[in-house]
């Protein structure tokens, strides 16, 4: 579990954005059940560049931002380019509502 008081003053920033006109990344992950195999737990996602323009720091001090919290399993970033989606794991939900006042 990630301490908040362990976060930067940019991560606390970009961990407070969720929501984009693509979608909430507070919503609760869709489960699904494949046959014979264990629940797959599918995190909401939106646009990495929808998000950048929520949180609002330059692209270019982000990357290093996103890095940092991808190191501390916040967030996970897929795709490329743009195609590139971004979304909470389970302990970035957890770290997002906090900052946000939800639950």
């Amino acid at each position: 579990m990630v301490a908040i008081e362990n976060l930067t003053r940019l991560e606390l920033q970009a961990m407070k954005a969720h929501e984009t006109e693509y979608g909430d990344l507070l919503e609760e992950p869709e489960v699904i059940h494949p046959t014979g195999c264990d629940p797959i737990r599918i995190h909401r996602s939106t646009w990495t560049f929808a998000w950048i323009d929520e949180v609002g720091i330059s692209p270019k001090i982000l990357r290093g931002v996103m890095s940092s919290l991808i190191k501390k399993d916040l967030i996970s970033v897929s795709g490329d380019g743009n195609e590139e989606t971004i979304s909470y794991t389970d302990e970035g939900r957890r770290i997002s509502k906090i900052l946000n006042g939800v639950e």
